[in-house]
């Protein structure tokens, strides 16, 4: 991509003999200059099946304090590859792919993550509410990661073909300078692509945590589910989300399809 602006910025500045090139240039070129930031398309045709906990039953916490750091600060995001294929919702994965992981309490899997605070902080989970686009929803606030020692970093557990990535917001500030903090971490299972939600510890008792909402988005309107809120939750509790069993693959066509009965196809 770099080469490719450069050529072109070139041909632009030092082209004399042809007046029309250097715009011919900019407009065989813009397709591929606008595709490069464009979000994935995303795509859904049936909502997970969900069941909670406590954590220790079935789910636990998985300490991500000697992971990799992701990213850190006040409206700031970075990315990070996945480790392995996964299915979210219809769109699939690989390991060229990335998620954008925000200081405001959310990761995005189609796209890079807006990191506009009102955005964050006006944000309500609902299924039309596409706006933030395909995303995990952890405590989605106006939020700040790096006072009281605050992190976002990343784990990898497990042997192929059942691994576990695991991303953890450790003192998570709900609301950028509230000193309120919630500890919250996503887990994604290779193979059975189930997506788990835990929340830990959490001294949010204020406005801001009944507005940091939790749960998930598949950026498609109808296609969603809101746990709760960092303050109406219960401490050190999980939800699972479990896509259809059923995965029939084709040769043509829709390629790949999920259902919850065999009388689904």
């Amino acid at each position: 991509m770099v080469n490719r602006i450069y050529w072109m910025l070139k041909v632009f500045f030092t082209s004399v003999t042809d007046g029309g090139l250097p715009w011919r240039i900019l407009f065989l070129l813009m397709p591929t200059l606008l595709l490069g930031g464009v979000a994935l398309a995303a795509s859904a045709s049936w909502n997970y099946t969900t069941a909670t906990g406590s954590l220790g039953t079935t789910y636990s916490w998985i300490d991500c304090s000697g992971g990799s750091t992701i990213t850190t600060g006040d409206d700031a995001q970075n990315t990070i590859a996945w480790p392995f294929e996964f299915e979210f919702f219809d769109d699939s994965y690989t390991t060229s792919d990335v998620l954008s992981v925000c200081t405001n309490g959310f990761i995005r899997l189609d796209g890079t993550a807006s990191t506009n605070y009102n955005e964050a902080s006006g944000y309500t989970l609902s299924s039309s509410s596409t706006e933030l686009g395909q995303i995990i929803a952890l405590g989605v606030y106006d939020n700040k990661v790096g006072d009281n020692g605050g992190w976002v970093r990343s784990s990898v557990t497990g042997t192929a073909p059942f691994r576990v990535f695991t991303i953890e917001y450790n003192n998570l500030e709900i609301n950028y300078n509230n000193s309120r903090y919630a500890d919250i971490q996503v887990q994604f299972f290779e193979t059975s692509h189930k997506v788990v939600l835990l929340l830990g510890t959490e001294d949010t008792r204020s406005q801001y945590g009944g507005n940091a909402e939790i749960g998930l988005h598949a950026g498609v309107n109808g296609f969603s589910h809101l746990w709760g809120t960092v303050y109406g939750l219960a401490d050190n509790t999980w939800i699972e989300y479990s896509p259809p069993p059923i995965l029939v693959t084709a040769t043509s066509g829709t390629t790949k399809a999920r259902y919850f009965t065999k009388g689904g196809f």
